[in-house]
């Protein structure tokens, strides 16, 4: 069974992910109702256990992303669920008013890091993406659509 709590903090030029748990609760609160998640912070913070209690199932790996001059949190980005057996994974990204900043880093820094580690570390084969905006960024990536509304999916080396 793979030990994904080990799998923190992951760094980039640009970027930390880390644990929700190493973020302010606040912040996440705000990216979730942002993203329609109309909650309060007690179902913010009880959101943060069930992903974390997800980590340590090995059934997903979610991490909040931190801009590393600013250390501002900037979204989520995560595989929930993973399937390990059929080496499949499903991203999940959601970004904060403050990611902006961040702009084309996060297409082309860190997705591109996060694919190359489903790959070599997950040994994930195939990705999912439900994406309804960025389509030329995901696509420069290699995704495509599939028969699914809205999703996209990239078969891995």
């Amino acid at each position: 069974m793979a030990q994904f709590e080990k799998y923190h903090p992951i760094l980039t030029a640009h970027f930390q992910l880390d644990w929700l748990t190493q973020f302010r609760v606040n912040a996440i609160n705000e990216l979730r109702i942002k993203n329609g998640h109309h909650e309060g912070i007690v179902e913010t913070a009880d959101f943060v256990n069930r992903q974390m209690s997800q980590i340590m199932k090995a059934n997903a790996l979610v991490w909040g992303i931190g801009d590393r001059e600013s250390d501002d949190f900037l979204g989520l980005f995560g595989f929930h669920p993973i399937d390990l057996t059929n080496q499949t994974g499903e991203i999940v990204l959601e970004l904060s008013d403050k990611s902006q900043s961040a702009g084309d880093f996060i297409f082309t820094e860190l997705l591109p890091h996060m694919m190359a580690f489903a790959n070599e570390e997950l040994h994930l084969k195939t990705l999912t993406v439900a994406a309804s905006s960025h389509l030329d960024d995901w696509a420069a990536m290699g995704f495509a659509t599939t028969p699914e509304a809205g999703v996209l999916a990239c078969r891995l080396a």
